[in-house]
């Protein structure tokens, strides 16, 4: 099973110009598998809760074939015990999503429905070679 998607509209953006200069990363209760090529922004199924918002950074610099180590990002309940369960962290240019990584190998929800969970993820761009 794969733990990466990269999207048609996101692939478009990336194509048309290169990464966005900000980068958007929302957590999604669906996990790779669920989402397919085809999907775009308003299928990413960010989480919710109380206190939770979308993260930004900036691009990274691109090192060996465009791989980019992006820095860590981290998200808090707080007091919060409403958050939905996300199994994947997508990165979008904010209105056209770009790709996805499972936070888990295999897709497994990591659970944030407890007060004071901390979630840290340091998402990696690493793209392939065609066959």
């Amino acid at each position: 099973m794969a733990d990466f998607i990269a999207f048609n509209e996101g692939r478009q953006v990336v194509e048309a110009g290169g990464w966005p200069a900000t980068v958007t990363f929302d957590l999604s209760s669906t996990p790779v598998s669920g989402f397919t090529a085809a999907t775009v922004y308003s299928g990413r199924t960010p989480i919710t809760g109380t206190g939770y918002a979308a993260k930004t950074q900036a691009k990274p610099t691109s090192t060996g074939l465009g791989q980019m180590q992006f820095t860590a990002l981290q998200w808090q309940t707080l007091a919060n015990t409403n958050w939905t369960n996300p199994c994947s962290i997508v990165a979008s240019d904010g209105a056209k999503i770009i790709c996805a990584w499972n936070l888990v190998a295999g897709g497994a929800a990591r659970d944030m429905s407890q007060a004071n969970t901390t979630l840290n993820v340091t998402p990696n761009y690493q793209p392939t070679n065609p066959p």
